[in-house]
C-alpha cells in the first residue's frame, strides 16, 4: 500500500522545531525543577533536527527507571558509579538516553523523507488514545502528573506516540514491494548471512514429565519420526501423529545464537545443508527434529528495517548546542526522585 500522508503531522514537527528555543518553563515542570533547563530548550540536533531537553531527559528518565527496576528485582541498591564491562551505570544510562533520542529524531527525519505522517484518522486515534489513558489514570490531571513525573508534557507524550506510528508506517513501507524503502532480496540475504539468520522447519516432541520413562518414550518416538521424515514424511502430519502437545511445525526464521531455541538445536540447524534433515536433538523439553530450508527473506522484513534504521541513527550527525551540559546521572535521579515525591504528596 502507498503511504501518502496529510500535512498535520509534518506541521506539528515544524512547530516543534520552531518553538524549541523557548526558555520559559511550564509551571510545575518536574524537568525544570530537577535540571534548571526549560523543556523547550534545544540541547542538540540530529541531522539538523532539533532535540529538546524534554526529549532527551524523558529518555534519560526511562533509562534510569529501567535500571532502578532491574536492581529492585535483584533486591540490590543502584550504585551509579558501578563499573560493568568497562562502563559505569551512569555512562550506560546516559548512552541509552542519547541513543533513544537520536533514534526518535531519525524516525522523524525518515518520516519526512518518505512522506509518512499522521492523517486525519490517525490524529483522531491519538486523541482517543489520550482520552483512554486519562481515564485509566482517573482523569486528565492525574495523567498529566504521571507524565510530568517522566519529564514529559502533554505535547511531548503526543509527539512520542506520533513517532511510534510513523515508525510503524516506515516499517510497513519497507515491507511493501516496489516502495522506495523495500530492500532487494540480495540485500536481505547478505544481512541474514552477516547476522546468522536461518530458516528451518522445527518440530518438538515434548516429554510429558521428568521421569526416565517419559524421556525414553520421547527418544523412541523421535527416532521413529526422524526415520519417517528421512523417508519423505511431512512435518505437519507427524505433529498430528505424535500427540496434540507437539506444536504444529512450519518454517521459522531466526538468528543462530539468539536463544529462540535451545543452543544444541540452533547449533544443529546451523550445521545442516539446505533441505537436510537433522535430529533427534535431545533437550530438557524433549526431542527436536529439524529440516533446514532456503532463507525466507520476507520473514526478515522487520529485522532488516530495524537494522537499517539503527544504521541511519548511528550515522547521523549530532551537533551539540551550548545548553548541552549533562548532569551527573546520580544527581539527576536523586533530584527526580525527590521531585516525584513532592509532586504526588497528598495525592495518593
Amino acid at each position: 500500500m502507498g503511504f501518502s500522508r496529510l500535512a498535520p503531522f509534518l506541521l506539528s514537527l515544524t512547530l516543534l522545531t520552531a518553538c524549541a528555543g523557548r526558555a520559559d518553563p511550564p509551571e510545575g515542570s518536574v524537568l525544570y525543577d530537577v535540571t534548571g533547563i526549560s523543556p523547550h530548550t534545544v540541547l542538540f540536533t540530529v541531522d539538523r533536527r532539533a532535540v529538546t531537553a524534554e526529549q532527551y531527559f524523558s529518555a534519560l528518565t526511562t533509562a534510569c527507571d529501567g535500571i532502578q527496576a532491574a536492581y529492585q528485582r535483584a533486591d540490590a541498591a543502584v550504585d551509579w558509579g558501578e563499573n560493568l564491562s568497562g562502563q559505569t551505570l551512569e555512562d550506560y544510562a546516559r548512552e541509552q538516553a542519547l541513543a533513544s533520542a537520536v533514534l526518535y529524531a531519525t524516525v522523524e527525519n525518515q518520516g519526512e523523507q518518505f512522506n509518512c505522517g499522521l492523517d486525519e484518522t490517525e490524529t483522531r486515534q491519538l486523541d482517543e488514545e489520550w482520552t483512554r489513558k486519562a481515564a485509566e489514570y482517573g482523569g486528565e490531571t492525574a495523567y498529566l502528573d504521571a507524565l510530568n513525573a517522566l519529564c514529559l508534557s502533554r505535547e511531548g507524550a503526543r509527539q512520542l506516540a506520533a513517532d511510534r506510528r510513523v515508525y510503524l508506517q516506515l516499517s510497513q513501507l519497507s515491507a511493501t514491494p516496489g516502495s522506495a524503502l523495500h530492500p532487494t532480496d540480495a540485500a536481505v540475504t547478505e544481512f541474514a548471512a552477516r547476522q546468522g539468520y536461518v530458516t528451518a522447519e522445527i518440530l518438538l516432541l515434548p516429554v510429558t514429565d521428568s521421569s526416565a520413562e517419559s524421556a525414553a518414550l520421547c527418544r523412541k518416538q523421535a527416532q521413529e519420526a526422524a526415520d519417517k521424515l528421512r523417508g519423505g514424511g511431512d512435518f505437519a502430519e507427524l505433529a498430528k501423529v505424535y500427540g496434540e502437545a507437539a506444536p504444529v511445525p512450519g518454517e521459522q526464521t531466526f538468528c543462530i545464537g539468539g536463544g529462540t531455541f535451545p543452543q544444541p538445536v540452533e547449533a544443529a540447524v546451523a550445521a545442516l545443508a539446505e533441505n537436510a534433515i537433522g535430529g533427534p536433538v535431545e533437550t530438557e523439553a524433549g526431542c527436536y527434529l529439524l529440516r533446514r530450508r532456503a532463507l525466507d527473506p520476507s520473514a526478515l522484513s522487520d529485522a532488516y528495517f530495524d537494522f537499517r534504521l539503527q544504521a541511519a541513527a548511528d550515522a547521523a550527525v549530532i551537533a551539540y548546542e551550548s545548553a548541552w551540559k549533562p548532569l551527573p546521572v546520580s544527581e539527576f535521579y536523586a533530584k527526580l526522585t525527590a521531585a516525584r515525591e513532592a509532586l504526588f504528596q497528598g495525592k495518593t
